[in-house]
């Protein structure tokens, strides 16, 4: 019976992948010879990085992204019902989360596809864990609106919405405006709100900030421009 593996991929693209995943990863991707990815170059460079270099003329790849959804998911059905299986490699992180990996997995499950999830890093959960912030009670919101008027009404519902639940809430920014959006949440947030960023997380200047707002203004900020950040308050 055909199955969906959901491989992980490392945050940082120098990193040992050994070094966070098991070897029930690398065993997956050896005995796969069909992938769905979001980006060819990467998901080779992966393959080659787990010592795996001979399965990238021995398989088939699907570009699985926004762009191309539709066109994938035909090909993985086509794939699913001729019995073979799929692996689907993210670019970073766990695959279905923060990544258009859902549709696929959607589509196993109409199929009866078995859907096998296996462990990896995700910048979510480690930012979370670093953090400090309520671990019980948390939520992600992914991306915040870019129009302004709607990212300040969005980070002040996310406040509103933190000290009602007393819950952590956690979203991301394109890398290119982190240095904005870190301005805007010193601006619209309250002095006695958390805020914390983790940028780079599992690599060589991995950093992890975690204090008030007011603490925030009275101090150096960070250089986040063009580095994978999460982002996390609680009120």
């Amino acid at each position: 019976m055909p199955k969906l593996y959901l491989i992980p991929n490392t945050l940082g693209e120098q990193e040992d992948p050994s070094l966070s995943m098991g070897s029930e990863v690398k065993d997956a991707l050896a005995g796969l010879s069909h992938f769905a990815v979001e980006n060819l170059k990467q998901a080779r460079r992966y393959l080659v990085r787990w010592g795996l270099r001979e399965r990238i003329d021995q398989s088939e790849f699907i570009i699985h992204n926004k762009k191309t959804e539709i066109e994938s998911l035909i090909e993985a059905e086509s794939v699913f019902k001729s019995g073979n299986s799929i692996g689907m490699i993210s670019d970073a992180g766990c695959p279905g989360i923060a990544d258009p990996g859902n549709k696929l997995v959607q589509l196993a499950h109409r199929l009866n596809v078995e859907v096998v999830p296996l462990s990896g890093p995700s910048s979510i959960f480690l930012a979370l864990m670093a953090s400090g912030m309520n671990g019980q009670a948390f939520a992600f919101s992914g991306y915040l609106p870019r129009e302004q008027d709607q990212r300040i009404s969005a980070i002040r519902d996310l406040e509103k919405r933190s000290k009602t639940e007393g819950s952590c809430q956690i979203f991301m920014e394109t890398p290119y405006r982190n240095m904005a959006m870190l301005e805007d949440l010193l601006k619209y947030l309250s002095p006695s709100c958390k805020l914390c960023t983790a940028t780079n997380l599992r690599t060589a200047d991995e950093l992890v900030i975690s204090r008030n707002v007011a603490e925030w203004k009275s101090s150096k900020k960070p250089d986040l421009n063009k580095k994978p950040t999460i982002f996390l308050i609680q009120a």
